[in-house]
């Protein structure tokens, strides 16, 4: 009998451990790969049977005539042309050097009751080199600044009088308009600056026109199922209201140009949005295959998709209620907590959950968005109340139904905005604001952050009055 030496039996036990390890292993493979698609197949099921599909398709907003669509105007279509869009891409690009992130932050201090400062505007774009120009001369310089960016601003201007409504193209690829960012930055700060700017000249039709065309810009996002133009329509939106308010606190609007604002503010309600943009989300991680580090199964990735959907991650919209244009305090905390926990796992199964997850804050975000535009409209219409009766009315239901469709909400809790009148001939109008507390119209402390009420633990969201509402800042 031939003996072999111990290193042969050795070996020969060595591999029949990794070929059973092996066999072991590939079981668990495919295992693990039934488990996910099952787990994935259940997912659809559910979603389907909820009315939320995933199939981003369904989620295209019903389409709005080309003529009658702000974003169809050439304009806006120039810069949209997927043909072109290297050379848009360019264009945009040095565009955006016009009005510098140190000129768009400036806009939107109005949530502070603060006008825009051409005079820092001038000197920031280097127009304006002296230390303390006169309005006139700032305005001058900002105005030269923009100058390259006139014809384009004029036919936006034009359009938005032409076009009540806007769209932005929605793909059902999953994919967005090419350039369509940089168009909506580039112009949505642009034109709210040249708005202030021809205001303080005293040119308030030339400033309504900007306004309602950086209106129709907001619209736009803000009507689009997708969390990011939903970020970017608070953007829009907040630096929209700075020329607005500006105009009202100098009574300087016509009554068509309130009522035109109105129009425009009433289609900016971006909560009603969400569910749709949060589940587009949803539908857009279903379109594309599951990812996953290297050394992840097929089975897992299906597993951490699973979870990234059923955990909420990217499609938690529970705490909104789209119909009533409400956010639920409670839920919002709830799944705050669960973004919280969510963030501390560490198990491979909430991989993807943790490294696409949107945070809760998102819904504040969108609702301070919708505070603002709801404040904007109301103050509209007390303004017109007062031209029309001679003073503020004593409640906002007095506004119903000839200045407002309906008495304006608080999103936090449903209740009607807080309104008061002051001694001084002022009136209080504010919103609770995401704590809940109806800190009687005490806003957030200064210094809070980018965005004054987002970044706020506490305090009201009020529309700021402080000058007399015969007139405000002078003019240049």
């Amino acid at each position: 009998m031939t003996l072999y030496p111990p290193w042969i039996r050795a070996l020969r036990k060595a591999v029949m451990t990794a070929a059973a390890a092996a066999t072991a292993l590939a079981a668990a493979y495919v295992e693990e790969s039934v488990r996910g698609e099952r787990a994935w197949r259940a997912l659809r099921r559910d979603y389907a049977a909820e009315g939320r599909p995933l199939d981003y398709a369904h989620y295209r907003p019903a389409s709005v005539p080309d003529e009658k669509n702000f974003f169809r105007a050439p304009v806006v279509q120039r810069y949209l042309d997927p043909a072109q869009a290297a050379a848009n891409a360019a264009a945009l690009d040095k565009m955006q050097h016009t009005v510098p992130p140190e000129v768009a932050r400036r806009l939107g201090r109005w949530e502070q009751g603060e006008f825009l400062d051409l005079a820092a505007v001038s000197r920031s774009i280097g127009g304006n080199p002296a230390a303390d120009p006169t309005p006139g001369e700032a305005a001058a310089a900002v105005l030269a600044h923009l100058a390259p960016l006139g014809p384009d601003l004029d036919a936006l201007r034009q359009a938005a009088r032409t076009r009540p409504v806007a769209q932005i193209e929605f793909r059902d690829d999953c994919t967005f308009v090419p350039n369509i960012f940089a168009v909506l930055r580039v112009f949505g700060t642009a034109l709210p600056l040249r708005a202030s700017t021809v205001l303080s000249l005293g040119r308030a039709s030339d400033a309504a026109g900007d306004v309602l065309a950086s209106l129709r810009l907001a619209e736009g996002a803000a009507a689009y199922p997708s969390q990011v133009h939903l970020v970017f329509a608070n953007g829009l939106g907040v630096r929209a209201l700075q020329p607005l308010w500006e105009g009202l606190q100098r009574g300087d609007w016509s009554d068509a140009d309130l009522a035109a604002f109105q129009d425009a503010l009433d289609r900016l309600r971006p909560l009603r949005t969400v569910p749709a943009a949060f589940d587009a989300a949803a539908a857009a991680d279903a379109y594309f295959a599951p990812e996953g580090p290297w050394w992840m199964p097929e089975g897992w990735r299906q597993l951490n998709r699973v979870e990234l959907l059923r955990s909420g991650a990217v499609a938690d919209a529970s705490a909104v209620d789209a119909v009533r244009e409400t956010v639920d305090l409670v839920r919002l905390g709830a799944g705050t907590r669960r973004h919280e926990a969510l963030m501390q796992s560490r198990s491979p199964f909430t991989w993807s959950a943790r490294r696409n997850a949107w945070s809760p804050k998102m819904v504040v975000y969108v609702a301070s968005a919708q505070t603002a535009f709801s404040l904007a409209d109301t103050a509209c219409a007390l303004e017109r109340f007062r031209r029309a009766e001679g003073a503020y009315p004593a409640r906002l239901d007095a506004l119903v139904p000839r200045y407002l469709a309906r008495t304006p909400h608080d999103v936090f809790g449903g209740g009607p905005l807080r309104y008061s009148l002051t001694e001084s001939g002022h009136y209080l109008l504010y919103s609770v604001g995401s704590d809940g507390t109806d800190d009687h119209g005490a806003p957030p402390a200064p210094g809070a952050g980018r965005y004054l009420w987002t970044d706020a633990a506490r305090g009201d969201w009020a529309w700021p009055n402080p000058l007399p509402a015969t007139g405000g800042a002078p003019h240049a």
